[in-house]
């Protein structure tokens, strides 16, 4: 038997994860304003989260999202933690159909995607968005 929380002892990411992913569900700390700039310029604003009891925050930056070929398409805009990059925690985009990776990252698994705002598109540029 490993004692975790004992003196002595080293505390693990996952030991952490694993007991905070019981306490804490998915999701944001508080509201974001994410907003588009236009084209395919997207604003995320500074975030504060945590994905299966692991925290994570970021600046404030510009990502540029993916649009269709052509006519029209959802979007999703995710965090996504990917334990096996550099770095772990980055902000992406996808057009539908589009399903979030959830591995049991305080277990075997090395990647899990928290949707956070989903947009409608054209070609051209982000017409709207909803936060999620």
């Amino acid at each position: 038997m490993r004692v975790i929380r004992s003196a002595g002892q080293n505390i693990s990411p996952s030991d952490d994860g694993a007991l905070y992913n019981q306490v804490f569900s998915d999701g944001l700390f508080r509201d974001a304003a994410i907003s588009s700039l236009g084209s395919n310029q997207v604003s995320v604003p500074a975030l504060y989260g945590i994905i299966q009891g692991r925290e994570f925050t970021n600046s404030a930056e510009t990502i540029e999202v993916e649009l269709p070929a052509s006519g029209t398409a959802t979007g999703y805009i995710y965090v996504q933690y990917d334990l096996a990059a550099n770095p772990i925690g980055t902000i992406e985009s996808a057009l539908a159909p589009f399903t979030p990776v959830y591995d049991d990252l305080n277990s075997t698994g090395t990647m899990a995607q928290m949707v956070i705002a989903t947009y409608q598109a054209s070609s051209v540029a982000v017409t709207s968005l909803t936060l999620t």
